[in-house]
């Protein structure tokens, strides 16, 4: 998988079909887990950020327009709470 410098090289990929939000997902929750023993995220919602990629991987696809930067991973170093997590 192709890392990126940059947001608009990772929007130029995208759009042109060389990458998609899924894989690119999955190859920043492979890192997460290869390094799961640094205790570095404290919950890591695997399967909503999944879900959120198939999604957006099927707007682009359907040509509904830009929709990358809501493709970027977050991540926090804060501690906060998110209602309805435990």
């Amino acid at each position: 998988m192709t890392e990126y410098s940059s947001i608009s090289s990772f929007q130029e990929a995208l759009y042109a079909g060389k990458a998609n939000c899924e894989d690119t997902v999955r190859m920043y929750l492979g890192r997460i887990e290869q390094t799961r023993h640094l205790n570095a995220y404290l919950e890591v919602f695997t399967e909503d950020a999944l879900r959120q990629a198939r999604s957006l991987d099927e707007k682009i696809q359907r040509g509904s327009g830009p929709v990358c930067w809501r493709a970027l991973s977050l991540a926090s170093r804060t501690l906060y709470v998110i209602k309805g997590t435990p």
